[in-house]
């Protein structure tokens, strides 16, 4: 098994005063994260963590944590990243689920419920450096065990991903090698480090000697864009209609950005076209976490010439479903002490995702599982939602399949909307882009209990929708 040399550790002998991460209250260099991430080795060893144990995470974005995950790839622990949004009951649930040693928290009040099975780990923020003394190695292999990482359970029951240490390096590796990351850039950690998404900003900026900017999904983009001269940012669709709305009357707050990447699900059109009228540098991107994030991007910052990015491939097999391999796909599902690999002989992953790919590069157009049938006609939810999210005053949609006696299912809607919309307003809207057989027969108000995500749960949404109709 070849070694890799810890990102961390490469830019802190590169540019050891370059600034690593920074937050609303501090900086840090790469010497003194480096510096960091050994004194938490030590900590955890002293602590009784040990090379192969499991050590869960339920944390926000906050600066102490790439210190303690990369403590934790040098020592070969894996770090399961939960979901803070998750009731107790379920983070219990899946730190017994993945069998893990270890509950880690920053301070004395866990967010992880305690299992019986796993101890906690009570971490502090690191103090004065002093004399580093031995160091833990800076190498790891590629296919050492990394982290797990929940799937988003869009359609279905969340699945533990289990990536290589490998899997998350050459995944930021091919992407720096098409969006340019420098030292001096700075990449805004928007995304929860628990989501594939904002975990890759880590690795791609480290490996560049860049700094990662730490935020809250709820923070003021805009406000931090500005105030830190953000240079690179991940964001999904909600997240960019957001800040097109903060920023509508001016660009000065964005006029740094050299790259927007935009992911994590479908994307609007006219999305795109407002971005691409400011002049805005969008660069569209698929991936998945099975793929430790990117698997096709923009090689333009117009959202064009989309290209598969070095050390993935992608096919499309039967029914134009994607299939995906390479150096970033991930080790297995965990499922307790077992690893379930559902790839075939050639090591090919099925992503369940439909698509095609033209010049080189791969276009997805939606999921096999969310597919219906409507007399006769094959729907794909995504379609739909593509362009009730483009209407004025519609801030995110979700179409699910309503079992109906005559059309077998008709498709129906939810919507969260800015302004009220009616129903005709609606379909009159659809109709000038979609044929009849797509025009929801029913539209439903958000329900308040239910958050806007960054991949809704479409079996909940049924489930919703089956319950509103027997009242209608």
């Amino acid at each position: 098994m070849s070694d890799l040399v810890c990102p961390i550790a490469s830019s802190q002998k590169k540019h050891p005063q370059a600034t690593a991460l920074r937050d609303e209250h501090s900086s840090t260099s790469y010497s003194e994260l480096d510096s960091q991430v050994i004194q938490y080795c030590s900590v955890l060893a002293a602590a009784g963590v040990k090379r192969g144990d499991r050590a869960a995470i339920a944390e926000t974005n906050r600066i102490e944590l790439p210190a303690v995950l990369f403590a934790f790839f040098r020592m070969g622990v894996t770090a399961c990243l939960l979901n803070t949004r998750q009731p107790e009951a379920i983070l219990a649930q899946q730190v017994a689920f993945t069998r893990c040693k270890w509950l880690v928290n920053f301070d004395s009040h866990s967010k992880l419920p305690s299992t019986g099975t796993a101890a906690p780990l009570v971490l502090s923020p690191p103090g004065d450096p002093g004399p580093s003394g031995s160091r833990e190695s800076q190498a790891m292999t590629i296919d050492q065990p990394a982290t797990i990482l929940f799937t988003s359970g869009s359609t279905g029951t969340p699945k533990a991903v289990l990536h290589t240490f490998g899997n998350h390096y050459y995944n930021a590796l091919g992407s720096n090698e098409t969006i340019v990351v420098e030292p001096g850039d700075r990449w805004l950690l928007s995304l929860p480090v628990y989501h594939v998404g904002g975990l890759a900003v880590l690795f791609r900026c480290f490996l560049a000697g860049a700094t990662v900017v730490m935020a809250d999904p709820g923070d003021d983009l805009a406000g931090l864009i500005d105030q830190h001269g953000i240079t690179h940012v991940s964001l999904v669709a909600t997240q960019l209609r957001r800040l097109l709305e903060q920023t509508a009357d001016t660009l000065e707050q964005l006029r740094t950005l050299k790259a927007m990447l935009l992911g994590g699900g479908p994307i609007p059109e006219p999305l795109i076209t407002r971005a691409g009228e400011r002049d805005l540098p969008v660069y569209r991107s698929y991936g998945l976490t099975e793929m430790a994030s990117q698997v096709s991007t923009s090689s333009r910052p117009d959202g064009t010439a989309r290209v598969i990015l070095p050390y993935r491939e992608a096919r499309i097999g039967k029914h134009n479903e994607v299939f995906v391999r390479g150096a970033t796909r991930f080790a297995g599902y965990v499922q307790g002490d077992k690893l379930v690999q559902p790839f075939d002989d050639q090591g090919w992953f099925a992503t369940g995702d439909t698509g095609y790919i033209e010049n080189d590069g791969l276009f997805v157009t939606g999921r096999r599982d969310c597919m219906f049938v409507s007399g006769g006609e094959n729907i794909h939810p995504e379609q739909i939602e593509r362009v009730l999210d483009g209407i004025d005053g519609v801030s995110q949609s979700v179409v699910v399949g309503l079992a109906d006696e005559e059309y077998g299912c008709r498709p129906v809607a939810f919507v969260r909307s800015v302004r009220s919309l009616s129903s005709n307003e609606l379909t009159a809207a659809l109709r000038e882009q979609l044929p009849g057989y797509m025009i929801p027969a029913a539209y439903f108000p958000w329900p308040e209990h239910v958050p806007v995500s960054l991949k809704p749960d479409r079996s909940r949404f049924l489930r919703l929708a089956e319950d509103l109709s027997q009242k209608q």
